[in-house]
């Protein structure tokens, strides 16, 4: 059944492609005499395309000038091109919004900002591979570097610009808008005074208010109880069946994931888990990545703890000017020479002094001839099941921190599906007798409840605080109720061992 809507899903997705490109052609051979009213050497930017030359920035400009020269619409001050870190516009005398939808970003244009009877060309880019030098102590930069253009482009009234910043407490921050001239790739970020405009920091976001394009960022000198959020995750190669396998761990600022991950990738290390959340403090402490859980059949090879310098994460820049690893490598050796499909771990990441705990996975599957992956045994345990568990259960449960993410899946999308046994349900429903729900509150939750496994397992997390508990009075729990299959899947946890 499952695989069938996947098929399905997929069919529609393929025609639906297939329908956008086909329009997205139509309108581009029936307006390809469109007469340029801006000047655009629209020449000059498909050769640049076609040969792959020029920044991204150039790029990105290139396409959207080549799509305004393409596209006839009677204003073409409605035409918005965006990607995820660009956007570009044509604006006239009334002004409005440029956003880049997936960073947050927005530029607001008041009416009246531009001259009547004249249109410019706005766009906006996110800066990934720029860094900033801080100047003081304990100062961090906290949001992305936003440029506008064309640089030196001036207005009638200030134009409004916001973005989101990674702050948290925040009344233990001091913030200060940055700006750096962006024709001059020698400048140095100065703050905005007084006479320029004005920032400050309204809730989650960065709010710059000035008349003139350039590059701008947010910046934060942080006390001890300042935190920043940033991200982590997990990276590596394919498992191509050998005894070794090395992944690495590589803590980034929010604003640049998706640099990071394409720069791993470029270096053929993808992502092994999703990119998480960890919550830094300024107390100068380290964060400690540990080894909990291993695959049976692999070891570490080497430490089995490894750790994230402060100051790698809290700056941007080391000593010398070179850029901060913010990351760590492990190395897994196979100890039973057995020929596996694939290399599993879970981790702990916890900075010193912290009580935020956070736990990664990693997990790798076998290449094979034709570059097609090993699928893992248990149905529930492939990417597609698994995306799908999530998206009904969600993914920012604390019991994912006693159990791994992916067992806790397995065992909802498997109880979940009522069945009866000879003596009685062989589903959650005799989870829940065992743990000594009364029968009238299992069959109102039969009728009105929905993740019925995911409820019981909460309420387990809240009576029991640690996961050797958690994990013990599980698979009691789950073997009182006969449900012999599922109680296997939580055994390897009750040990206590992996998690010391």
């Amino acid at each position: 059944m499952y695989r069938n809507f996947s098929r399905r899903l997929e069919e529609e997705n393929r025609l639906l492609r297939t329908e956008l490109l086909r329009i997205d052609a139509h309108l581009q051979i029936q307006q390809l005499n469109f007469n340029n009213q801006f000047g655009l050497d629209v020449g000059l930017v498909g050769q640049h395309l076609k040969d792959g030359q020029g920044t991204t920035l150039e790029k990105m400009l290139g396409i959207f000038r080549l799509k305004v020269s393409m596209i006839k619409l009677k204003d073409v001050s409605e035409f918005i091109f965006s990607t995820t870190i660009f956007a570009a516009g044509i604006f006239d005398h009334k002004g409005g919004n440029l956003t880049i939808k997936d960073a947050d970003v927005n530029l607001f244009i008041p009416e009246g900002a531009i001259p009547k009877g004249t249109r410019k060309e706005v766009y906006m880019y996110l800066d990934q591979d720029e860094y900033l030098k801080q100047e003081q102590p304990n100062e961090t930069r906290v949001a992305p570097i936003v440029h506008c253009g064309p640089p030196g482009t001036t207005f009638e009234v200030p134009f409004v610009l916001t973005f989101p910043h990674c702050a948290e407490n925040k009344d233990h921050w001091t913030f200060s808008g940055k700006i750096k001239d962006s024709s001059n790739a020698d400048s140095d970020w100065e703050p905005i005074d007084d006479t320029e405009g004005i920032s400050f920091v309204y809730e989650d976001h960065c709010i710059i208010m000035v008349k003139h394009f350039t590059g701008f960022t947010m910046t934060g000198v942080a006390e001890t109880e300042g935190t920043k959020r940033m991200n982590i995750c997990s990276f590596g190669k394919d498992y191509n069946g050998g005894n070794t396998y090395t992944f690495k761990v590589r803590a980034f600022n929010p604003y640049d994931k998706e640099a990071v991950i394409k720069y791993q990738s470029e270096n053929k290390e993808e992502r092994r888990d999703d990119v998480h959340i960890i919550r830094i403090q300024n107390t100068g402490e380290d964060v400690k990545v540990n080894l909990k859980e291993i695959k049976e059949g692999w070891l570490s090879e080497y430490e089995l703890e490894m750790t994230l310098k402060y100051e790698e994460l809290w700056y941007e820049k080391n000593d010398d000017g070179c850029d901060p690893p913010a990351g760590c490598r492990f190395r897994l050796k196979n100890t039973d020479s057995n020929n596996h499909d694939s290399v599993h771990c879970r981790m702990k990441v916890k900075q010193n002094g912290n009580t935020e705990e956070n736990y990664l996975e990693m997990e790798a599957q076998r290449i094979i001839a034709g570059n097609q992956m090993v699928p893992l045994p248990p149905p529930a345990h492939s990417d597609f099941n698994l995306q799908i568990s999530r998206q009904i259960a969600g993914t920012q449960h604390e019991f994912y921190k006693k159990l791994p993410e992916k067992v806790c899946h397995h065992l909802m999308t498997n109880l979940d599906v009522e069945r009866e046994g000879t003596n009685g349900p062989l589903d959650w429903r005799a989870l829940a007798d065992a743990m000594g729900i009364k029968a009238d509150t299992i069959e109102w939750m039969r009728i009105y409840a929905k993740n019925h496994t995911l409820k019981l397992l909460n309420l387990l997390d809240k009576q029991y605080k640690t996961p050797y508990e958690f994990c013990n009075m599980l698979y009691e729990k789950l073997r009182e109720a006969e449900l012999l299959r599922e109680a296997e899947w939580v055994s390897p946890y009750t040990s206590g061992v992996a998690r010391s």
